[in-house]
């Protein structure tokens, strides 16, 4: 990287002080979070370039992650299901509708019929928002049902249901 305080203090800007860039975004907070909570990332977008991929990109809202924390995410339906009934303990189920084996209706059908799961609070992400697609998720029993590009829809529906979940307890 080429440039003033990017990697390393520079002479040619005598009246900067403060760390380089690269040292600040790796130490520095960006916003004051409770560390003293569970973690917790709000998802505000799924990056998936194709359909072997699906990555989750967010702010973390509280709590912290460190070197050997565990940080479970399932990559289908089935694997979450395995997940959400292995006795760990979930503030809310995010998931996509449009999954290969069993979509996110079938997935959220599943998760009501399973007596020990049914109150869980499960929020649908699809690129599907026809008022028909919508109807389905509230028959199948989703909380919230957020367009996938609609990220602060997204971040309400969230700390919503999880605020649902912490007044529940």
């Amino acid at each position: 990287l080429n440039g003033d305080n990017i990697t390393e203090s520079s002479a040619a800007t005598p009246w900067y002080a403060g760390p380089p860039l690269l040292q600040y975004l790796e130490e520095g907070d960006v916003a004051p979070r409770r560390r003293d909570a569970r973690f917790r990332m709000a998802v505000q977008y799924v990056n998936r370039p194709s359909h072997d991929f699906r990555g989750y990109c967010g702010r973390i809202a509280s709590g912290d992650l460190k070197v050997g924390d565990r940080v479970r995410v399932a990559t289908n339906a089935q694997e979450g299901l395995v997940a959400l009934r292995s006795g760990q303990e979930f503030d809310a189920v995010l998931t996509d509708i449009e999954m290969p084996d069993m979509n996110g209706f079938e997935f959220a059908e599943t998760i009501r019929a399973d007596q020990r799961l049914n109150a869980m609070p499960i929020i649908a992400l699809s690129s599907m928002i026809s008022p028909a697609a919508i109807e389905r998720g509230r028959q199948a029993g989703f909380h919230d049902y957020v367009a996938k590009f609609d990220r602060p829809g997204l971040i309400a529906a969230l700390k919503e249901q999880t605020a649902e979940v912490e007044r529940a307890a």
